[in-house]
């Protein structure tokens, strides 16, 4: 079975909320399912940890939600993953993250350091916290797909429909459809076309 790394930023103080029902869906979906996912909340997410979760491990899958930028993924301002410090901790890896602008340069230097593919944003990702369920859903699609075995290449193509779905289905409400809209048209994958089997 496949090891599932979850880092998630439950404490921050504007997202935090959002990233713990992320997880929360997740669990819920993989009840029934043997795939598990070790659990990391905020207090875990520095430099350090990132390195003792993931010295002992093959291949993996890496899920990470919190704030990002073009070089890091960031708790309270401080990367956790950085093009400078731990790059290299992911080779191997299915690389898949809810952050803002991690796919300009992030993405790519994860797969020039061994990592199987990315798939992240390379813009903002935007929440519209009236209605957050079809943000949840559509940020946690891509990696339902991924254990139900699809392969990345189609995951993309996929996660786009389902963002035009939920899209296509917001009813009065102007600013979180075009947040949708936004977020699906930043969406990227860079890497390999690999399927869970090929984390086997």
């Amino acid at each position: 079975m496949v090891d599932v790394i979850g880092l998630f930023d439950n404490e921050d103080d504007s997202l935090g909320l959002f990233f713990h029902l992320c997880y929360e869906d997740l669990i819920s979906y993989l009840e029934n399912n043997p795939i598990n996912i070790s659990y990391f909340n905020s207090r875990r997410l520095n430099e350090i940890s990132i390195s003792l979760i993931t010295d002992s491990l093959g291949k993996f899958i890496t899920l990470a939600y919190s704030h990002g930028s073009e070089t890091e993924l960031l708790r309270e301002n401080i990367p956790y993953i950085s093009t400078e410090v731990n790059i290299d901790k992911f080779s191997d890896s299915f690389f898949y993250t809810c952050s803002c602008h991690t796919g300009k340069v992030l993405g790519e230097k994860l797969i020039n350091n061994g990592a199987l593919n990315y798939i992240g944003y390379r813009d903002k990702f935007k929440v519209w916290g009236f209605n957050m369920n079809p943000y949840i859903d559509c940020a946690n699609y891509g990696i339902k797909l991924f254990f139900e075995n699809h392969c990345t290449n189609d995951i993309i193509t996929l996660m786009k429909e389902k963002y035009t779905e939920h899209i296509d289905n917001y009813e009065n409400d102007i600013f979180g459809a075009a947040m949708l809209v936004s977020n699906r048209n930043s969406l990227v994958s860079f890497g390999n076309n690999i399927s869970i089997n090929d984390l086997s």
